[in-house]
């Protein structure tokens, strides 16, 4: 039996109706949920390159940690090349015992006030300032004083050729302060062991770390007390 034109137009009506209910429910259920999905999985993938960095800062850090003693000993070695103080009672005394190792004798010895160094701005290079001003100008533009002072050294030592040969070498390369060897001057007085004498013009530098120590050198690079 056929359905009649009022049935087929429920059927069509039902089948209207349950597409519409379909879609609001995709709008309103199915797609926010995907929407929502596909944040966490954002967010998850955010998080996970966030710890593979931190797994690689740390993976960084421990191998740094394992070289902490060398990293110290770095450290301790260049401190002792630029101290934060002038130290120069033990510089002394151990160029006295690098004397005693080398079999060579300092016959003479003089140490000149400290000076500050300024870098050169314009010539790319470091030149010596004896004022005591922190910053010194030139032409238009001013240059700041680098918080690093020399300390003029004069020497003459005496021995044999080989040893002192040895004094130099070592002075450069085994005592641990950093020092700037201007000339040396080679005079023949005798013809012993001990008949030949070099006068050593060198700088040893310091870097002052504390307020009272700049001051304090500040004061005797102007010749104060």
């Amino acid at each position: 039996m056929g359905r009649t034109q009022k049935e087929k137009l429920w059927l069509i009506g039902g089948g209207i109706v349950g597409f519409v209910l379909v879609l609001i429910g995709y709008f309103m259920l199915i797609s926010p949920q995907k929407s929502q999905t596909a944040s966490v999985r954002a967010s998850i993938a955010a998080a996970q390159q966030r710890n593979d960095v931190a797994k690689a800062r740390i993976a960084s850090l421990e191998q740094q940690n394992a070289n902490i003693a060398k990293y110290q000993a770095a450290l301790t070695q260049a401190e002792l090349a630029l101290p934060p103080t002038s130290g120069m009672p033990d510089f002394l005394r151990m160029l006295q015992a690098l004397g005693a190792a080398t079999q060579t004798t300092i016959a003479s010895l003089s140490v000149s006030p400290p000076a500050p160094l300024v870098a050169n701005a314009a010539a790319g290079s470091s030149t010596t300032s004896t004022s005591s001003t922190s910053s010194t100008s030139s032409g238009s533009g001013s240059t700041q004083g680098a918080a690093v002072y020399g300390l003029s050294i004069n020497m003459t030592v005496t021995g044999g050729t080989t040893q002192l040969g040895d004094f130099l070498n070592q002075l450069q390369t085994v005592q641990p302060r950093a020092v700037l060897i201007s000339s040396v001057t080679q005079t023949q007085s005798g013809t012993g062991k001990a008949g030949t004498s070099l006068a050593i013009n060198m700088q040893a530098f310091v870097q002052p770390m504390s307020a009272a120590e700049q001051s304090r050198l500040a004061a005797a690079a102007a010749g104060t007390k």
